[in-house]
């Protein structure tokens, strides 16, 4: 649901009191110099909590700051509204900052990136943190992603006045606070000069809380319980059977958490179509604003890749600056992927990700990354010298570097869905063939909304696969692979079905299977899903003819993998995963307690031929 160059003579508000940076040299930031690795070595950030620096103020002499944390700064917003800060300042004189904005609170007990004052304040740099407004100590009424940019604007602009900053201001965080700086770049304010939009959220109607246009009814009813002014308990106390006995997503927070959570209430207020989400959904003219440099973190495992790296394509193509814009993607999970796999509290690589172990090579000194292009954005150094992409294709556990993503394009090759009726249930015979198929018969499944296929949690990690014994699943699963086949790019699945009912889901997933039958999961959510009414656009709202097939479309996010030989591939389709989504009642509407048992057919024939395409993968040069 987390840019504007800065210029030679902008560098402060002449006429601010206390503020005047006008006098400061220019900054001239050169672009980037050649492609290389950079540095191997991490510095382990330093460990904040407690510490209590007595900070001195006389007049507006920059020199007479001491190192220390200033608390409880206030901040007003062009509305009236305050927002609080802290700012951890590294010594004398005036500095680059680097801001973030964080609804989970900017204290010691927060979700954020306060950890690492210590390790920018010893590279010259001052460190704010903030509420959001409505969280924490700030004022105003928190919503989803609204105001984020204004109250962005806001922030920079102040931050840059400050006695203590020299004018450059950038923006440090990821997820939520990854995503706010998007919005705050699209407002342009002077001094702010790059921005790190790592693990970022791709819009309410594209991932979060909407995708597929579907609600992430796991995530969206317990998100709010991570928020600093929660007014809902600890994720503990979600009760999942409880939720689906209720019926409905309309009520389910008084249900899990006995009270309700106005945050999941808003939410669920205004469906994937309400014209409120408009303006949060960024487009060629958004990206087109955009003049500061970006460096951005994701995983293969994060279930914000599909956002981060959708605008990492906006920027690259539509940016005023495309050349100053980088990606990482690496075999990482949401909360390390910042810190290129590192534990953002230790420093230490998180070797287990997703249920497997990942290699000693899967790391990258992410803070140090991160410095070296704040040292280039914000100090002027003479250039960043880092590969515009960077991607870690998992299977193979190897790196590769390009000037831009997709490397190229892909060439799609398909593998069809075949079988003789049978896929459904324990023994369960449907195949994946790199030949179409003939007159093979459909597969059918019975799907009831009240028993729906069930996952451990509502994201479970990469090894975790629909239950294939479940008559409601059908399995499709191909040969070993006799070489292995790297692949990279955007997953796509085509599926012929029909169903008795005029809207109904089905829900899909692609998987690696080794030859221990180990499972890895292609893509991070645990499934995609197509609501079959919005199957020709969200927009054209087209209930199915029931038992007449139409041609159902999935797109899964961007992958980078190597299928390796003797390795199979996997296509499991049903009609649900909760909790991850409600179930669909099958009568056409939200889910509001009316359920309807439906009767779902899939077919593979030679006028229906469904198939999963794969983004085949060369290396230059090969």
């Amino acid at each position: 649901m987390a840019y504007r160059e800065w210029r030679p003579g902008t560098a402060g508000n002449p006429g601010d009191r206390c503020g005047d940076h006008a006098g400061l040299p220019a900054v001239q930031r050169k672009r980037p110099e050649g492609i290389g690795r950079a540095a191997v070595s991490y510095k382990q950030p330093a460990g904040l909590a407690g510490i209590a620096f007595t900070l001195l103020l006389a007049g507006c002499g920059g020199d007479e700051f001491e190192p220390g944390f200033r608390e409880n700064l206030a901040i007003p917003m062009r509305d009236g509204v305050t927002l609080m800060g802290d700012a951890y300042l590294p010594g004398p004189g005036q500095h680059p900052a680097i801001v973030e904005i964080t609804p989970y609170g900017r204290g010691d007990h927060g979700i954020n990136f306060r950890n690492e004052a210590g390790y920018w304040g010893d590279h010259g740099y001052v460190m704010v943190l903030v509420d959001s407004r409505g969280q924490g100590q700030s004022e105003g009424e928190f919503e989803l992603f609204v105001r984020s940019g204004e109250d962005g604007h806001d922030v920079v602009e102040w931050i840059a006045r400050q006695p203590w900053s020299n004018g450059r201001v950038a923006m440090r965080g990821a997820s939520y606070t990854g995503t706010n700086q998007l919005y705050t770049a699209l407002e342009q304010p002077p001094h702010l000069s790059c921005i790190t939009p790592s693990a970022t959220a791709w819009g309410p109607t594209r991932d979060l809380p909407y995708g597929d246009r579907i609600l992430r009814f796991g995530w969206a009813i317990s998100w709010p319980a991570n928020l600093a002014s929660a007014d809902i308990d600890a994720l503990e106390a979600i009760d999942w059977d409880a939720a689906l006995a209720h019926g409905s997503i309309h009520g389910a927070d008084e249900v899990v958490y006995g009270k309700p959570s106005a945050v999941y209430r808003r939410i669920v207020q205004h469906d994937a179509q309400a014209p409120r989400w408009d303006p949060l959904h960024l487009d060629e003219q958004d990206y087109g604003k955009v003049n500061v440099p970006s460096l951005a973190f994701t995983g293969w495992f994060d279930g914000t890749r599909p956002g981060t790296i959708a605008h990492y394509l906006g920027l690259e193509q539509h940016a005023k600056n495309p050349e100053e814009h980088f990606l990482v993607v690496g075999p990482w999970e949401h909360f390390p992927a910042p810190d290129g796999g590192h534990d953002y509290l230790t420093g230490e690589p998180i070797q287990a990700a997703a249920g497997m172990t990942l290699p000693d090579q899967a790391f990258l000194p992410g803070q140090e990354i991160t410095r070296e292009f704040f040292d280039w954005c914000l100090k002027g150094n003479r250039s960043f010298h880092h590969p515009r992409v960077r991607l870690y294709l998992t299977g193979s556990h190897e790196w590769h570097e390009f000037s831009r993503f997709p490397p190229s394009g892909p060439r799609m090759r398909p593998l069809y869905l075949a079988g003789d009726g049978d896929a459904a249930g324990p023994q369960a015979r449907g195949r994946l063939a790199w030949q179409p198929p003939e007159d093979d018969p459909p597969d059918s499944f019975t799907y009831d909304p009240r028993d729906p296929v069930r996952s451990p949690v509502f994201n479970p990690g990469q090894d975790w696969q629909m239950p294939s014994a479940r008559s409601d699943v059908v399995t499709y699963t191909s040969a070993p692979f006799e070489e292995a086949l790297p692949i990279l790019g955007g997953l796509k699945l085509e599926l012929h079905v029909s169903s008795e009912a005029q809207d109904t889901d089905f829900s899909a997933a692609v998987y690696d299977i080794a030859p221990d039958g180990s499972v890895y999961r292609l893509h991070p959510k645990p499934a995609a899903f197509v609501r079959a009414r919005y199957r020709n656009g969200l927009d054209a709202d087209t209930p199915l003819a029931p038992g007449k097939p139409a041609l159902l479309r999935f797109e899964f996010s961007p992958v980078g993998h190597t299928v390796r030989a003797g390795h199979r591939v996997r296509v499991t389709v049903s009609s649900s995963v909760y909790p991850w989504i409600f179930p669909n009642n099958n009568s056409g509407k939200a889910p509001d307690g009316s359920i309807s048992v439906t009767r779902q057919t899939l077919y593979h024939d030679t006028d229906r031929p469904s198939r999963l395409l794969l983004p085949v993968f060369t290396a230059p040069g090969e």
